[in-house]
């Protein structure tokens, strides 16, 4: 009779214990989501992929405009040797959509160093009636490229933060070139609407017809709410 209930005693503890083994939960795998957990829509990188195409597009064809224009204003200021670099940077961005990653920061870079250049020659600088001409010419390329520019970068912040916690590296790398427009954008649009009011009060000054930077309103450069 011992040995019967040391050997129920035994029988019932190994089946307590296999029981609660079998009972652990696992731990679950993360989805790739917008926050990277379980808990989050996953992320829909075909559409985003498209987005990207369809961003970097416009954003090389805004940059292209600036770029452009900044060529005049920087020749119309005596400073030909500048202009002359920028020639080499939109050629670089005329694949558009399919630009490699490379031109698309060279891009960013060479507008806002570009537009800067021309803007501190303002104050020493008094344009005759070929300059004027010239300057001129650069408005209406500015004017379109400074639109397209805001809207294209402020759509980029929004489709980047979808990506906010995701730490895939196939995503990451599929989606460099819209990662890398959601964070420069935003310094991007800031600077040329601190330009926009330079070049606005120095066409005044000149005596430059300006109608088309009169489309630049101050709350454009401000991400839509």
């Amino acid at each position: 009779m011992k040995k019967f209930i040391n050997f129920l005693v035994i029988t019932l503890s190994l089946a307590f214990l296999l029981n609660n083994a079998y009972s652990v939960d696992m731990p679950k795998m993360p989805k790739v989501g917008i926050g990277g957990g379980g808990d989050k829509a996953d992320i829909d990188v075909d559409a985003l992929v498209d987005q990207q195409s369809a961003l970097v597009g416009s954003m090389a064809a805004a940059l292209s405009n600036l770029l452009t224009a900044n060529m005049n204003f920087l020749e119309a200021v005596g400073k030909k040797g500048e202009a002359e670099k920028l020639k080499k940077t939109i050629d670089g961005l005329k694949a558009g959509k399919d630009v490699e990653k490379d031109n698309l920061e060279a891009g960013f870079e060479a507008a806002d160093t570009s537009t800067k250049t021309a803007i501190g020659s303002f104050e020493s600088v008094k344009l005759d009636a070929e300059g004027k001409a010239k300057f001129a010419q650069g408005i209406p390329p500015y004017t379109l490229g400074t639109i397209d520019m805001t809207k294209t970068g402020f759509a980029a912040v929004d489709a980047f933060k979808s990506l906010k916690g995701t730490k895939d590296l196939t995503i990451l790398r599929k989606l460099g070139k819209l990662i890398f427009i959601g964070k420069n954008a935003p310094s991007l649009i800031s600077s040329f609407a601190d330009a926009t009011k330079k070049i606005k009060k120095f066409t005044s000054s000149q005596g430059i017809k300006d109608d088309k930077l009169k489309e630049l309103k101050p709350d454009m450069f401000s991400a839509p709410s």
